[in-house]
């Protein structure tokens, strides 16, 4: 499975999961209830469209603003890192792990190849790490636990 067929998996079932974050699963569609405008349904480019993402259907999800605010220009990786989350709840729901796509390393190392890194850097648990293009181990660690769909 590529990551487009992991994203339209997950749009095919836009009637069950009601507009959660693909990201945290947090319920982004706006109910009678005053909520947060930090949870407010946005819709996120997956792969940077500064990383020639483009705006197609099989590269866009729905998320919550919090998810779509960290992400910026990180791949999947140092998104679940920056975050905290382990899991996916796309990963939850489809029980196919991000770590496990076909073509997550091609995605993953095309996303560092275009990516601005002038005088910039990112923020892991409140420590700036300097942005690079090179690829390195931790671009590509297992970021989802291998039995996940089992824990649930």
């Amino acid at each position: 499975m590529t990551l487009s067929d992991f994203i339209l998996a997950f749009k095919a079932l836009e009637k069950e999961t009601k507009g959660k974050c693909f990201y945290c699963g947090t319920q982004t569609e706006r109910g009678g209830l005053k909520q947060s405008a930090a949870i407010f349904m946005t819709r996120d480019h997956v792969i940077p469209t500064s990383a020639k993402g483009g705006d197609r259907r099989a590269n866009k999800v729905v998320c919550c603003r919090k998810c779509n605010n960290v992400k910026e220009d990180l791949t999947l990786h140092e998104f679940k890192r920056r975050s905290g989350i382990t899991v996916f709840f796309a990963e939850m729901l489809l029980g196919h792990r991000i770590d496990d796509l076909s073509d997550i390393e091609e995605v993953t190392v095309s996303i560092l190849n275009t990516r601005k890194i002038e005088g910039r850097s990112i923020k892991f648990n409140g420590k700036p790490e300097i942005r690079t293009r090179i690829a390195s181990a931790e671009d590509f660690l297992p970021s989802t636990p291998h039995n996940f769909a089992s824990n649930q």
